[in-house]
């Protein structure tokens, strides 16, 4: 969140209170590029996760969460409050695949 409000305010941005909270409440969703200068930013209306190409920095968006309730259970078992989780599954795209 922190980069995200230095670039904000490096473009000249004032960051008002209702544009910090969008930010704190997740609205925004910053993927990280192995490898590359500087992340990618995406407005987010629902909780999903990505596939994130090393080679050509593709992202793709799965439709579906691979953390399970039980995951998060297990994890309250252990005295763990959860409040929320991301995650990117890192590899090669098909056409980078393809391309060798």
């Amino acid at each position: 969140m922190d980069t995200i409000l230095t670039i904000l305010r490096e473009k000249g941005y004032k960051l008002t209170p209702q544009r910090r909270a969008v930010i704190q409440l997740g609205l925004v969703h910053e993927i990280q590029l192995p490898g590359r200068d500087g992340n990618v930013f995406e407005l987010t209306t629902r909780h999903h996760h990505h596939l994130i190409c090393m080679k050509c920095g593709q992202a793709e968006c799965l439709d579906y969460c691979p953390v399970s309730q039980r995951d998060i259970e297990k994890a309250a078992e252990r005295g763990f409050e959860i409040l929320s989780h991301s995650l990117e599954f890192y590899g090669f795209c098909r056409s980078c695949r393809v391309a060798g």
